[in-house]
């Protein structure tokens, strides 16, 4: 199959392709579509972190590692929102 060059426009748009279809993937229900964006040989280096991940495997094992992390047991929103603005009504000014 012959290879075409592209124009630097279209090579942006299709890198900017990439990367919006791995941020809207970037979740624990579709970081498998993510993932798949990725060479079967990537190494992911995060210097200031020590982390240095090598293959599709470890990489995903690190963001569903990172996504049980973010699950928080809090009040919900509307909740929490409620309370906020409650109090801040019974403050005294100041």
């Amino acid at each position: 199959m012959a290879s075409t060059a592209l124009t630097l426009e279209q090579s942006v748009a299709r890198n900017m392709a990439v990367v919006d279809a791995h941020f809207h993937n970037e979740n624990p229900q579709d970081i498998d579509k993510a993932i798949a964006l990725y060479s079967d040989s990537i190494v992911w280096e995060a210097p200031a972190r020590g982390v240095l991940l090598r293959g599709k495997a470890a990489v995903k094992a690190s963001y569903l590692k990172m996504f049980d992390s973010y699950q928080i047991h809090s009040l919900p929103r509307s909740d929490a929102s409620q309370r906020t603005a409650a109090s801040s009504m019974t403050r005294s000014p100041t």
